[in-house]
């Protein structure tokens, strides 16, 4: 699985290429996260004409941002008891709704988390930024209620 994409201006005789650890360490910090929109609201905005309400698709995102932490502790315990199974399943729960709602980069980062499920490793470092991502999704949602 290719976790970068080299940019297409990038000439193939200059880069330079740091090792799967490099990419691991990318992905794990978030750095290709940066282009993406914390709340994309086109996503935002298809969800509440395809439910063809936009006060169900708001309570939707706020029930959404709320559970977040609950949503994170989760992870973190099944990362605690090292049940990865139960991981892959939380994982995956934020990853598709996150996605529904338009939370691009929570989403995105919930598949590197993914892919680093049996890195015990990676682990905090993985919930640290997860917490971070849902903090910044928080404070966007916040910015279209008021």
């Amino acid at each position: 699985m290719m976790l970068w994409n080299r940019p297409k201006h990038d000439d193939a005789r200059t880069h330079v290429h740091h090792g799967p650890d490099h990419a691991r360490s990318d992905a794990l910090h978030g750095e290709h996260l940066l282009p993406l929109p914390v709340l994309d609201r086109g996503v935002y905005d298809s969800l509440a004409e395809e439910l063809d309400n936009p006060t169900g698709a708001l309570q939707f995102a706020t029930l959404f941002a709320r559970m977040l932490p609950e949503r994170i502790a989760g992870i973190e315990e099944a990362f605690r008891s090292q049940d990865s199974e139960a991981a892959v399943v939380a994982i995956l729960s934020l990853n598709v709704s996150a996605s529904m709602v338009g939370a691009r980069r929570l989403a995105e980062y919930s598949s590197v988390a993914l892919d680093l499920v049996t890195d015990p490793t990676s682990h905090a470092a993985l919930v640290d930024r997860l917490r971070a991502l849902a903090g910044e999704f928080q404070s966007a949602l916040a910015g279209i209620i008021r």
